[in-house]
């Protein structure tokens, strides 16, 4: 009943339920995984690990939208998705371009 709930109307997936289960079990709530002990440059090592779950999460919710959603959704979707794309582009180029110059 609750996974009906947290997945067809909130449209919440297991990536981010478990990104949430991870912080809940990390070194600030109740200290069960600490991946400071792993080195000592823990926000290095944390940053990459962020970055490839929020990149694998993020993958994983627009491959799992339901197709309803993306009909209903078509306009507001795109409203978002093209600037945010757009800019994007222009900021990777800008890094790319900037240092050759």
């Amino acid at each position: 009943m609750v996974s009906l709930l947290v997945r067809e109307k909130l449209y919440l997936n297991e990536v981010v339920l478990g990104t949430g289960f991870g912080i809940l079990m990390g070194p600030h709530c109740a200290n069960i995984f600490d991946p400071r002990s792993w080195t000592t440059e823990s926000d290095k090592l944390t940053l990459e690990v962020m970055r490839v779950v929020l990149a694998t999460g993020l993958f994983a919710i627009g491959v799992e939208l339901p197709r309803a959603y993306m009909g209903k959704h078509v306009k507001s979707l795109l409203i978002m998705i093209v600037p945010t794309m757009a800019l994007g582009w222009v900021i990777c180029a800008g890094n790319v371009l900037v240092p050759l110059l």
